[in-house]
């Protein structure tokens, strides 16, 4: 046991010893080697794929940090997270926002200096502006006219449109079955049924929701 460990030591001694630009590069020739071979396993009759899953992220993270430029400035590529918590529904109410918040927070994002923003969240259904929920009202009659002025300053969504043209934004997508949920059609798989591995069922999807 303690040979092994002097051996260990030995290896890695060297391994630090190499250039870093050769260790990002023989690693990566090894995890690409090692993930040929999980492949190769996990596509075997019977074979569970939870494990190749999981090992495949910790290989995907190893990847990503072994490719990482030492020399990186990291305050220019810092990603940071806004969460959204009970705090901030305390302070701001319940979810779903109004949209009007969903603007106030991209354009205090954006003065704050973000290049990218990306939502982990699907702005599916619209916003009913609220004045022609009041225009519809029957006691509203006398003020149609008035109210019509109004109508732009309460389209939210309108206002949401316009700030996504005004910086970088990644929104929120999902892939679905279902005919009635779906706002797009995806286009036919360029790959026959038939040419698929037996072994290898493949969850296909008719349309998207965004």
């Amino acid at each position: 046991m303690i040979r092994s460990f002097f051996r260990i030591m030995r290896l890695s001694r060297l391994w630090r010893m190499i250039p870093h630009s050769y260790r990002s590069w023989s690693l990566n020739l090894f995890i690409f080697a090692l993930l040929v071979l999980l492949f190769q396993w996990s596509i075997q009759p019977g074979k569970s794929d939870s494990i190749i899953h999981r090992m495949n992220g910790m290989l995907y993270d190893v990847r990503l940090s072994t490719m990482m430029d030492d020399s990186m400035d990291a305050g220019t590529t810092a990603i940071v997270v806004v969460d959204i918590d009970e705090k901030s529904l305390q302070q701001y109410g319940r979810w779903p926002w109004s949209r009007e918040t969903i603007v106030s927070l991209l354009q205090h994002i954006k003065t704050q200096g973000a290049l990218i923003t990306a939502f982990d969240i699907v702005f599916s259904e619209p916003e009913r502006n609220l004045i022609e929920r009041i225009r519809e009202r029957p006691e509203s009659a006398p003020i149609q006219d008035f109210l019509q002025t109004l109508e732009a300053d309460y389209d939210f969504d309108g206002k949401l449109a316009q700030q996504f043209t005004e910086q970088d934004v990644i929104l929120g997508y999902l892939f679905l079955n279902a005919e009635a949920d779906r706002t797009g059609y995806l286009p036919a798989s360029p790959f026959a049924a038939s040419s698929l591995y037996q072994a290898m069922p493949v969850q296909s999807f008719a349309g998207y929701a965004a």
